[in-house]
């Protein structure tokens, strides 16, 4: 069905969220129950290793977030990785966001012909930025012209000539600046 035919439904059945705004958010609150975890607190350490706080759960964080963090130190500090593994959110300053390109697999491609200028999009509310890439096995090889703040694993990233989409896949990792 359309999301019309949805709304309409549920103004017939008289339900209160015929006419409810949209919303792209699916759920809110801690997602242990859904991610099936019960492995929640861990350090947040700086990109020394410091600790310099605790969390509840790595899944409440993402790479770039500032806000929410219960941190201090008297500089702004920003989610620049997640430690599955080890149960840690690192944090550093904004300079620690930039990577200079990313590595990405579970590809998809439209043409096999690239033109010579290219660029990605590695959020959709974001411009598409120059690039050249290199296409290795089953992974991409993406290097961005301007360093790119908050490159995230497990995120897409489309590759484009102008406004026709040559392809893409799922981010496995940030190539950092330094």
């Amino acid at each position: 069905m359309r999301k019309e035919q949805v709304r309409q439904i549920a103004r017939e059945e008289n339900l209160p969220v015929h006419d409810k705004e949209e919303s792209q958010d699916f759920y809110s609150g801690d997602y242990s129950d859904l991610l099936d975890t019960s492995r929640g607190s861990g350090e947040i350490v700086d990109l020394n290793g410091h600790v310099i706080g605790k969390h509840n759960g790595i899944w409440n964080y993402t790479i770039g977030q500032r806000k929410g963090l219960g941190v201090g130190g008297g500089q702004p500090f920003y989610v620049v990785a997640l430690d599955a593994v080890s149960n840690t959110v690192i944090v550093g300053d904004k300079e620690a966001l930039l990577s200079q390109g990313l590595v990405a697999g579970s590809l998809n491609w439209f043409l096999t012909e690239y033109p010579a200028e290219i660029s990605a999009k590695i959020r959709s509310a974001s411009s598409a930025v120059p690039c050249t890439f290199a296409i290795r096995g089953d992974e991409v090889d993406v290097r961005f012209t301007e360093p790119q703040a908050a490159v995230t694993p497990g995120q897409s990233v489309v590759l484009y000539a102008g406004d026709i989409v040559l392809g893409g896949g799922i981010i496995r990792r940030a190539l950092l600046t330094a």
